[in-house]
């Protein structure tokens, strides 16, 4: 049986600071399969219904004072990211 791929969502958060104060936040989540990579990724659009692909990435949405740019990344069969 064919091991699944893990993904690791990125979530880079980039703000003006001269309107929010600071410049952002960035996240790495732990490797996941690609359903609940896909989840996590709807839920931080704030789309949880709409349909989604790993083929889209990176997404991006807005976000006050900013943007949202969500990446995913295959990882490795030891839940290191791969590059």
């Amino acid at each position: 049986m064919p091991e699944r791929p893990l993904y690791i969502v990125e979530v880079d958060d980039q703000c003006d600071p001269r309107l929010v104060g600071h410049s952002g936040s960035s996240y790495a989540s732990p490797p996941q399969p690609e359903v609940q990579a896909l989840a996590l990724v709807r839920m931080l659009l704030g789309s949880s219904t709409r349909p989604l692909a790993v083929a889209e990435a990176p997404f991006r949405t807005p976000i006050a004072g900013g943007q949202r740019v969500i990446r995913l990344h295959r990882a490795a069969a030891d839940g290191q990211l791969q590059i």
